[in-house]
């Protein structure tokens, strides 16, 4: 007996060592309810495509956050150190998840699924850069709501990509009594519009303003255009956000991203500018009659995009967008073409693109008739630090206890 006495003391103070290292708060520990299946995260990109690339969500510089809660569903509640909880508790509040040794994490402590228990989620990326920007977000535990404030930069050039989750499910075990999947579902889904541009060209000869102007920049075969800045006036440039998950439930059933947006003010009278080098050089003068062949020419170049908050415009709207280009480089040569946005409206995760002919390159005049606009999903532009592309199904999945 005396060898088994300070054998079973060690033991009990463990034990007792354990459970006073655990607070009543729920993040401190694991429950006595809870099974050993550590929640996990899969993550894939609403549209077909995105203008985000997968180095983005998937580098350490570059992780998402998330909001989560459980709601006990039964009036006994969950057993949490020896005492039984009722009502909503927090477990992640705005947890950093990066990617890092090939697979996802966060800190801890762990978080794991309680049994019949009702869940929310809501994912944000990218993670607030500082502490200054993680306070503009709020999160309402009685609704699984987060709050946030997003204004776009003058400098169209460092807007990122915003995209945003949700997810609400029971865990319970399915009709076969096995455990359910412990992963949540986050279907990312963009906040912005993307605008792109398209132009065709009327005439070789039509760059010249008149006879004079011929002699003194004469024609050549090495004749073009270039444009080089995007500049847009009289838009919304901020908005307050709220996403959260649908009413949708069950177990391992995926609820949809609720999203309200509500635009702030006035529009501004700020310009904002998209600047970018190394755009398509244009020598195709074509001067078909028929426009449905006309050889259309990307604007903005493939590793850059126009980010703007969704938004209408009315009849009597001002707004308007003005590409920039220059004649062969000719910075004394830098002329204008301008686009009113009166009647247009943009979407949230929906790509616009102005396709339009310039009947007269030296007064860059919109030829009559030939502004279209095509609708579409976001598309990739490539592999940059400011959009994520939807190449794989990115998969987060935390270690589970062994």
């Amino acid at each position: 007996m005396r060898y088994n006495i300070p054998h079973i003391s060690l033991v009990l103070l463990a034990i007792l060592a354990s459970a006073a290292a655990c607070s009543s708060d729920l993040d401190s520990g694991l429950p006595e309810t809870a099974t050993m299946e550590e929640i996990q995260f899969d993550v894939a990109i609403a549209t077909r495509a995105s203008v985000t690339t997968t180095s983005s969500i998937s580098g350490a510089s570059s992780p998402f956050m998330v909001y989560g809660e459980f709601k006990t569903t039964n009036s006994n509640g969950v057993l949490i150190n020896g005492k039984y909880f009722t009502g909503i508790k927090t477990i992640f509040d705005a947890t950093k998840v990066t990617y890092s040794s090939n697979k996802w994490t966060y800190t801890d402590p762990k978080q794991y699924w309680l049994m019949g228990q009702e869940y929310s989620f809501v994912a944000i990326h990218p993670y607030p850069a500082t502490s200054e920007e993680l306070k503009n977000y709020s999160f309402s535990e009685s609704d699984s709501k987060v709050t946030f404030k997003y204004s776009l930069l003058q400098n169209l050039n460092d807007v990122k990509d915003i995209l945003v989750a949700a997810d609400r499910r029971t865990f319970l075990y399915n009709n076969s009594g096995a455990v359910p999947s412990p992963a949540v579902s986050l279907k990312f889904q963009h906040l912005l519009s993307q605008i792109e541009f398209k132009v065709a060209l009327d005439e070789d000869d039509n760059m010249y303003k008149d006879e004079t102007d011929k002699v003194n920049y004469p024609y050549n075969k090495d004749e073009f255009i270039q444009f080089n800045q995007v500049d847009v006036y009289g838009i919304k440039d901020s908005a307050t956000y709220t996403v959260a998950p649908d009413e949708t439930t069950g177990s391992g059933t995926q609820s949809k991203c609720v999203i309200t947006q509500e635009l702030d003010g006035k529009a501004t009278n700020a310009k904002l500018s998209l600047t970018f080098t190394n755009s398509t050089i244009i020598t195709n003068f074509d001067d078909e009659d028929d426009k449905t062949k006309r050889k259309y020419y990307d604007i903005i170049p493939s590793k850059e995009a126009l980010l703007l908050l969704p938004q209408s415009f009315d009849e009597d709207s001002k707004a308007e967008i003005v590409l920039k280009y220059s004649i062969n480089g000719d910075s004394n040569r830098q002329k204008e073409v301008h686009l009113p946005l009166k009647g247009e409206k943009w979407e949230d995760g929906k790509k616009y693109t102005y396709k339009f002919t310039v009947a007269d390159v030296y007064s860059s005049q919109v030829k009559e008739g030939s502004l279209k606009v095509d609708i579409d999903d976001f598309t990739d532009k490539g592999a940059t630090d400011r959009w994520i592309s939807e190449t794989e199904l990115l998969k987060f999945e935390f270690d589970a206890p062994k």
